[in-house]
């Protein structure tokens, strides 16, 4: 029979090799070549992948000679409504397709052919659905394309009437049936019209105009694909359709959103602490841009959870340190203020991103290379920064208004590159005068602000300590603030961002936010300067503690900061249109965490510590004397934190050197990290060890201590979890033998050092940095990795074997302690145990 859509009519009616060309470039640029298919572990081979192409091409050419009503016969129909099964799509291999979502687009519709029981009908408008998609893609409507795909899956997949119908609508599939374009187009058409809600719709409206549409579109797109009409024309009526279809979706209840997993489990929490970390709120952005997610500026807070339960923040009726009540918050969950539902506000979109694109964001934003979206090029910067030095015009008088406008807007963006703050909060002068971070006089500025560390009841003794502050002073150039503080007006926003977008279109660039102009600093500084890395970036930016949590940990010279801030500017001065000499007359003095202790300090403390235990009188001070000068080792060569039950004994690898920690205990999921162990440490637990079996033996005849130690020592008896841990304490009573808790740590070592146990973390920390260990390694050590950044996860570019290579650098900090030699007080440690008694 003849066609009857030639190419008068502007349908193309391809060949085989043509059908072979487009099907095998489709296959090739959605990833179903040779290699593995996505999300699963099936391997694809060439002869896979041949089949499958050959499989389309069939279908496409069958289902094109139907829709032609060219050469329709018994043969053909028979052809098209039945269908044999790949080898490549074997039941075992359909098991691992566990996302069809994932797979390639055109491969969705052939393994439904292979995963479900379709009737004959079903089967032949499925590889029509296959035939029309093919053409669409060669027509370059990608959208479209994808479309198709959907509107012929899922029916299929949803078990529902609004969807399940359209299959039983289609018309059947016979020798005497017209199926060429324009008569389905007709056909269609009459559809429409009688078109019914489906019988079970809470909204029938709804269902009807949503049967409607999923019809309206197939037969535009058989219109576009037939060429009948002019396609400009036709592009118009599916975006009208696309645009119904949005209004319907955002009429939507918004809890029909799944709540991430990761909510739950801080909901699980309610004892225990909760921080609300604000976040600027700009209702003309949100407005406009409600989706943007790099941007901070959107509406969203972050709240964090503390492991420390409700009933503990108050410790001998006293408020735990903030510094470690911030070590010990969890992940944040991400608020959008924007929406007043719970449910929708806390499922947004940097909790729902798909998980390849979410990998790509966090590695870029880790490393900040100049391909990442959320930030700007290397010149990029340097450009942006001579154009507001040169607009803000710091040496020239001002004259006219234009002018004034003009130079207020750029220093209002300088001043935010400068000093890493918000655009819009300088459109008030109190940020500027009240709020303390900017000190202003006629011929100085600076910014002053303090990390909030809490400080021992010790004053600052520079043998002890190695910071004499915590605060962190930054100069600027005191013409910029100066002028912005003369001002009758501050530039409000809007002028702002008429400027920025005059500044985008004369630089050429792409996009130009405030954020990107407020996180400048910070992508400079942890990216293109030598000096900084992103631990001083965060220090230099003041990036809140729940985010940067080692900040507290800090331990630096103001002039260190001030240069790795010195040479930003620098890098950024490209033009030397800015005066850099106030950068030049600063002050000096340390600053950081004042539990950061001097390394002279801790090694004559642990000397006092060893005579302390060398002097117990009798086997039951020894044993815990001994106890805890070993704990204390314990947590100087390891850095984890000195909470309770950390010596838990299956996690304790001395073999290999590894210790799994989490350290975060009463959190709900647990969290553990791999810690290396020094040769050192390795040998004094072996001492312990020792220790505990000579005990063992010289009280042989005391059966519970007996027990207690043979289960610590060989798991002999079940008992309690308390019985699993390495280091213990032994009641003056004898009536338990228990872990050690760092309350009882404090109290006995009082009279040789009166200071919580977490100082032992803080001096790890810093001494770490001061070898100049690479931040990326210091933070899995310690635990202080970004979120998602965890090492060994799967975000991670670290590898086991980088992190135990640090564990020689413990071994460096027992020599410089002077506890590296161990077989000496092995000898002396074991006399003295059997030269006194159990008890006096």
């Amino acid at each position: 029979m003849a066609n009857r859509n030639n190419k008068k009519n502007g349908l193309k009616i391809y060949n085989v090799n043509e059908f072979r060309d487009l099907i095998s470039e489709i296959l090739s640029s959605e990833g179903f070549k040779e290699g593995k298919l996505k999300l699963t572990d099936i391997t694809i081979n060439n002869e896979d992948v041949k089949s499958t192409l050959s499989e389309l091409i069939n279908i496409a050419l069958e289902s094109q000679k139907l829709l032609t009503h060219y050469d329709v016969n018994t043969l053909l129909i028979h052809r098209i409504t039945t269908f044999k099964p790949l080898d490549f799509f074997k039941s075992e291999n359909l098991q691992k397709v566990r996302t069809l979502s994932k797979q390639p687009p055109i491969v969705h519709l052939l393994i439904l052919l292979h995963k479900e029981r379709l009737t004959p009908h079903q089967i032949s408008w499925l590889k029509i659905g296959i035939y029309l998609a093919i053409v669409m893609k060669a027509l370059g409507r990608i959208s479209y394309y994808k479309d198709i795909i959907v509107r012929f899956k899922m029916p299929l997949i949803r078990k529902t009437a609004v969807y399940t119908w359209l299959y039983d609508e289609f018309p059947t599939i016979s020798v005497e049936k017209d199926l060429s374009f324009i008569n389905l187009i007709s056909y269609f058409a009459e559809l429409i019209k009688r078109i019914e809600p489906p019988a079970d719709s809470k909204d029938p409206d709804k269902g009807k105009k949503q049967k409607v549409n999923q019809v309206l579109k197939l037969s535009l797109y058989l219109e576009l694909i037939s060429g009948n009409r002019h396609a400009r024309e036709i592009t118009k009526e599916i975006n009208k359709v696309e645009e119904d279809e949005k209004e319907e979706k955002d009429k939507e209840p918004k809890d029909k959103l799944h709540k991430p997993k990761n909510i739950a489990i801080y909901q699980k929490s309610d004892k225990g602490f909760r921080a609300d970390v604000p976040s600027y709120f700009n209702p003309s952005l949100v407005k406009f841009q409600p989706y943007d997610m790099e941007n901070n500026l959107q509406g969203f807070s972050k709240v964090f959870f503390s492991s420390i339960a409700y009933q503990d923040q108050y410790k001998n009726g006293k408020p735990i340190d903030i510094n470690e009540f911030f070590d010990t918050l969890g992940k944040p969950i991400h608020k959008n203020l924007a929406y007043q539902d719970k449910l929708y506000a806390q499922s947004q979109l940097l909790q729902l991103k798909e998980l390849d694109v979410q990998q790509l964001n966090i590695s870029l934003r880790e490393i900040a290379l100049i391909t990442s979206p959320t930030v700007l090029s290397e010149i990029s910067y340097k450009e942006i920064f001579s154009v507001f030095v040169r607009d803000a015009k710091l040496h020239e008088p001002i004259r006219e208004d234009t002018i004034e406008l003009k130079k207020s807007c750029a220093s209002v963006c300088l001043l935010s590159m400068l000093s890493a703050s918000r655009v819009e909060a300088f459109t008030s002068k109190a940020f500027l005068k009240d709020l303390g971070i900017f000190n202003v006089s006629p011929r100085k500025a600076t910014i002053i602000f303090f990390l909030g560390i809490t400080r021992p009841k010790r004053s600052y003794d520079s043998n002890i300590h190695e910071n004499e502050f915590d605060k962190v002073e930054i100069p600027l150039p005191h013409k910029l603030p100066n002028y912005l503080l003369s001002l009758e007006e501050m530039p409000n926003l809007t002028q702002i961002q008429d400027y920025l977008s005059n500044v985008r279109e004369e630089l050429g660039l792409v996009y130009l936010s405030n954020w990107r102009i407020e996180s400048s600093l910070q992508v400079v500084l942890s990216s293109y300067i030598l000096t900084a890395d992103s631990h001083t970036s965060e220090i230099i930016c003041r990036i809140s503690s729940g985010e940067a949590p080692a900040m507290f940990y800090s331990s630096h010279e103001n002039l260190d900061l001030v240069n790795c801030y010195r040479d930003a500017m620098i890098w950024l001065n490209q033009d030397n249109l800015l005066n850099l000499d106030y950068l030049w007359n600063t002050k000096n003095f340390s600053t950081g965490s004042q539990f950061a202790l001097k390394i002279e300090f801790v090694k004559a403390t642990l000397a006092q510590l060893r005579k302390w235990v060398m002097g117990s009188s009798n086997q039951l001070q020894l044993f815990n004397s001994f106890s805890i000068y070993t704990w204390i080792i314990f947590c100087v060569l390891t850095g984890i934190r000195p909470n309770n039950k950390i010596s838990d004994i299956q996690n304790i690898d001395l073999e290999m050197g590894w210790l799994m920690i989490d350290d975060k205990p009463n959190r709900s999921v647990k969290s553990h990290r791999l810690v290396p162990l020094g040769k050192i440490v390795i040998e004094y637990l072996h001492i312990y060890k020792r220790f505990l079996s000579d005990f063992r033996h010289q009280n042989i005849a005391n059966e519970f201590i007996r027990h207690k130690i043979e289960n610590i020592l060989f798991g002999t008896s079940s008992g309690t979890s308390e019985n699993h841990q390495l280091l213990n304490l032994i009641t003056e009573t004898f009536e338990k033998i228990s872990s050690i808790k760092r309350g009882q740590v404090w109290e006995m070592m009082k009279p040789i050092l009166d200071l919580t146990p977490y100082w032992t973390r803080h001096f790890v920390r810093t001494q770490l940095e001061k070898r100049k260990i690479p931040m990326p390694l210091i933070n899995a050590i310690i635990g202080h990795e970004r979120f998602m950044q965890e090492a060994l996860g799967e975000f991670s570019s670290l590898s086991k074997s980088d992190i135990k290579d640090q564990a020689i650098i413990f071994d460096d900090i027992a020599r410089d302690l002077n506890i590296y030699e161990t077989k000496d007080f092995e000898k002396q440690i074991l006399n003295k145990l059997r030269e006194i008694d159990l008890c006096n």
